[in-house]
């Protein structure tokens, strides 16, 4: 494409690799594709079609290393053909100003974002072309990210490939993406490092009188100064009353003593999220506060200790649950609070359902966080993200835990 036609900064290869960046060697990416086409020759498709959005951004990062934080960009892989990437995620019309130089795809295919210019272009009709060029509008074609695609686009893809045999291939970059490689989990135990010194941060200023915006605001301070690209979800900064419906935002409400307070963040570094969790007391706890604490302490420990691959997620879900049970908490104990898979996307797999009998495998990353609520009384949970090992686990955040 004549780059000359659409911006006036060139966004053409020889152009964008002069700002080139990316987060792994080009190799870690050239084995993804590999593995996804893999995965595609055992289903027998021709080609494969990833969606994202700033609703579902984390295949297209996974895979191409872009960003689509707004509008929609659809990545097109042939089985055996260089790839293409087509993207309305443009702002002021400059893909150069909008990280399309972050991607190592070479055939980028822009449109305005819609409502930027009268008639935007439309990314279907750049996937149809791209279609027709690799003589694939009769083949089979898999379908990644049909659960949050919107309508309009997915019915424009159906409409302009009508002959196009699709088929639902969410699996097969979720596959993939599940067994962590050494690289992303350097990049995570970095990441997980940086949102424990955000955590340390705001537990050291918990005192009488401080507020909790005022932990919140030194949490993301150290975070964003240690590296965090952003923070990932809305931070739960939340005490006194409000720590047993655990997932409040901060407020200007002074903290007092023996406030319970409950502190869940995660951040975005060079892609990937963290999720990770403690519960302390203001000042000395009280004696049940103490127990509570112990308590959740000992479900994420016996759970830890228990990983390794080739476990069962519901084996170790029961040994949180029978230590609650045990301790007389059976009714405050939440079974679909266990954890979740964690990586480039705040949840992916393992997926740890309550009863699911999925063995554990070497690579796979969890956010474990087993947990007691009691309205009126707090939140007592540790959360840390676990690495799964052949013959153990390795908790990759390393914030304090015991604060009394």
């Amino acid at each position: 494409m004549d780059s000359s036609s659409f911006s006036k900064v060139s966004f053409e290869w020889e152009n964008r690799k002069k700002y080139f960046r990316i987060p792994f060697p080009m190799e870690e990416y050239d084995e993804r594709i590999r593995q996804v086409r893999k995965k595609m020759r055992d289903c027998g498709l021709d080609g494969l079609i990833v969606y994202g959005g700033a609703g579902n951004p984390s295949d297209i990062r996974y895979l191409t290393n872009f960003s689509s934080y707004i509008g929609h960009t659809l990545f097109v892989l042939p089985l055996d053909a260089d790839p293409m990437l087509t993207t309305n995620s443009v702002l002021h019309g400059e893909p150069m100003h909008t990280l399309i130089w972050m991607t190592w795809v070479k055939d980028v295919r822009p449109a305005h974002m819609p409502a930027t210019v009268r008639n935007p272009e439309n990314i279907v009709e750049f996937v149809r072309d791209f279609i027709k060029e690799r003589n694939l509008l009769r083949g089979r074609l898999g379908m990644v990210g049909e659960k949050s695609i919107p309508h309009f686009l997915m019915n424009d893809l159906k409409q302009k490939l009508a002959d196009v045999q699709w088929i639902s291939a969410d699996s097969i970059v979720l596959d993939v993406r599940a067994i962590k490689s050494p690289r992303e989990i350097e990049i995570m135990r970095k990441a997980a490092w940086i949102t424990s010194r955000g955590l340390e941060a705001a537990m050291n200023a918990a005192r009488e009188g401080t507020t909790e915006f005022e932990l919140q605001a030194e949490a993301h301070r150290v975070m964003v100064n240690a590296g965090a690209e952003g923070i990932r979800f809305p931070m739960a900064m939340t005490a006194g009353p409000y720590a047993g419906i655990k997932h409040c935002p901060a407020t200007f409400r002074k903290l007092q003593k023996e406030d319970m307070i409950f502190m869940d963040m995660g951040i975005v570094y060079e892609g990937y999220s963290t999720d990770v969790c403690r519960v302390l007391s203001v000042g000395p706890p009280t004696q049940p506060q103490e127990q509570l604490m112990e308590l959740a302490l000992e479900m994420e420990e016996s759970a830890i200790q228990s990983t390794r691959a080739g476990v069962r997620i519901c084996d170790l879900q029961d040994i949180s649950y029978q230590i609650a049970k045990k301790a007389g908490y059976e009714d405050c104990y939440f079974p679909k609070g266990f954890g979740h898979g964690i990586g480039i996307a705040m949840a992916e797999r393992p997926v740890l359902f309550d009863g699911n009998e999925e063995a554990l495998q070497t690579g796979m990353v969890f956010a474990l966080e087993p947990m007691i609520v009691i309205e009126g009384v707090g939140t007592f949970c540790f959360e840390d993200m676990i690495l799964v090992k052949d013959a153990g686990a390795e908790s990759l955040s390393d914030a304090i835990k015991r604060t009394w």
